[in-house]
């Protein structure tokens, strides 16, 4: 455990792909000893072994709310309802975020955040008479790890009859069914990029924000392009404003289990694919967006 004094320290402790770590900011004056904060989610697509960004992917990840910093280009997400208890006082963390807690003793106290959707985390805080802490905590994960590749071609395989000819899974006019074998392979390597055709099946609508061009990528070898697409998709939308729990080790998407992961690629039930999208409302079936805050293109 480490301590968090008065100058900034960081702690970190790791779960699955992911980091959890805390920093607690010089106190300043307040009308009473308390700690406030923020506690968030992360994703980061590192500097360290990829290739450079070239200045017009810069310019879109920037552009969507990317921060550019040492470690990489990194994107954090507000984690609401985090349960934060110290020195016999329990809050939630806000829409934001956010939460304080007044009345704290001075002294070291030991700070408890948790969540349904991560593991637990404990740091030590040291508060001064009549000043305020501030403690930020954030679950950090690599995007290399997070997403998962395109839909395979063994899936295609399944929607398609003999004679060429596209088989429906379901009732179309079902607006949570549906769904055609609209997935064109596009060889890249060791792996897959991938288009989809309108109201296809697809996995994930991790790729569907209006300002990218659409290809669900193979992260490992265009990793900045596809941070480009994931802004302001249906996947980006879910972690943004909905805690959707992609980033969680246990049942998100890179979950070692397949069976607990959020979206299921070889589930053919839409109800078990492109998750996020229904929790904003889409249809989980691919569609692009035509604007920041646009519903979809269909």
């Amino acid at each position: 455990m480490k301590k968090l004094g008065i100058t900034s320290l960081v702690a970190a402790l790791l779960f699955g792909a992911s980091t959890y770590s805390a920093v607690a900011s010089s106190a300043n004056p307040a009308t009473q000893s308390q700690i406030n904060g923020r506690i968030t989610t992360q994703l980061v697509i590192p500097f360290a072994g990829l290739p450079a960004p070239t200045e017009q992917e810069r310019k879109q990840l920037l552009s969507g709310g990317w921060v550019e910093t040492s470690e990489g280009f990194v994107r954090t997400y507000p984690l609401s309802n985090a349960t934060v208890s110290v020195d016999n006082q329990i809050v939630q963390t806000d829409a934001n975020g956010n939460f304080v807690i007044n009345n704290v003793s001075a002294g070291n106290q030991k700070v408890t955040i948790k969540h349904p959707r991560f593991n637990d985390m404990s740091v030590d805080v040291q508060v001064e008479k009549g000043k305020s802490a501030y403690l930020t905590a954030s679950n950090k994960t690599n995007f290399l790890t997070f997403m998962e590749e395109p839909d395979s071609t063994k899936q295609k395989d399944k929607k398609v009859k003999k004679d060429g000819t596209v088989q429906p899974l379901y009732d179309p006019s079902d607006p949570y069914r549906g769904g055609y074998a609209g997935e064109q392979l596009i060889p890249d390597g060791d792996h897959n990029d991938a288009k989809y055709g309108n109201l296809s099946y697809v996995t994930c609508n991790r790729f569907n924000g209006y300002g990218g061009d659409q290809i669900y990528y193979n992260k490992w070898k265009h990793p900045w392009a596809a941070g480009v697409n994931m802004t302001q998709s249906d996947c980006d939308v879910g972690l943004g404003s909905y805690n959707a729990p992609c980033l969680n080790s246990t049942n998100g998407d890179y979950a070692d289990d397949p069976n607990a992961r959020y979206c299921k690629s070889w589930s053919l039930d839409v109800k078990s694919s492109a998750t996020c999208s229904q929790l904003s409302s889409h249809r989980p079936l691919y569609h692009k967006h035509t604007g920041w805050y646009s519903p979809s293109g269909y």
